[in-house]
């Protein structure tokens, strides 16, 4: 059976050939790559959590091919069963192999990604919840989704702030003119006019001096 084929007559196996299956595929770590792949490409949902298991226990660089399947499909997803196993996994390869592809990811903007909004939700929903490293590799993409005024409806833009909250705020100074944008956009008692509030006074107040006229009347 064809790697890409792997699992096409999956369901008409019996569960003695399925296991068969499975064994043959763990005995050739290239097939097995290829055949996890398509698993997490599947709605075979039930077994996403495995597959990531398996990419994972393969281990960087031999798993290098399959980080579309574990940030589109997976990270993208946060009902997966195999999200945190898709996070750790990511954290056990190179942060710019990584931070490099989730830049790619953010900076679509839905223009080849099916449900980009979801999957960048996905996405800042990791970024905001592992080492700040992370987001700070990408941090400047964040930033400028922050200001894009034609994102998909659908994206919630405070996912993008939950990043941006990790990092240390001397780090992000260039940050202040998109957050002040966002506060003059959003009214304090609503959840986003709170969250990019409180973010902007978080600066040291030698660094906000300069924007006192444009801060006067939004905090």
């Amino acid at each position: 059976m064809e790697n890409k084929n792997v699992f096409e007559k999956w369901y008409s196996l019996d569960q003695k050939e399925q296991n068969e299956l499975i064994k043959d595929l763990e005995a050739q770590p290239d097939r097995k790559l290829d055949a996890m792949r398509a698993v997490l490409k599947s709605a075979w949902k039930s077994r996403w959590r495995s597959a990531v298991q398996a990419i994972r226990a393969i281990g960087y660089p031999d798993n290098a091919a399959a980080l579309p399947e574990l940030v589109i499909d997976q990270i993208g997803d946060r009902n997966s069963a195999g999200w945190a196993e898709a996070v750790q996994t990511l954290l056990e390869m190179p942060l710019n192999f990584v931070s490099e592809y989730i830049i790619w990811v953010l900076w679509d903007r839905g223009k080849t990604i099916p449900y980009w909004s979801s999957v960048a939700e996905g996405v800042c929903m990791m970024l905001s919840q592992i080492k700040a490293d992370y987001a700070l590799y990408c941090c400047p993409v964040l930033v400028y989704l922050l200001s894009e005024k034609n994102l998909p409806e659908d994206f919630d833009q405070s996912v993008l702030l939950d990043v941006l909250e990790v990092i240390p705020p001397q780090n992000i100074i260039y940050a202040l003119p998109a957050f002040i944008d966002l506060a003059e956009q959003n009214a304090k008692d609503t959840s986003i006019g709170e969250q990019v509030r409180s973010l902007i006074t978080r600066f040291d107040e030698n660094i906000l001096e300069p924007y006192q006229k444009l801060i006067a009347n939004i905090l």
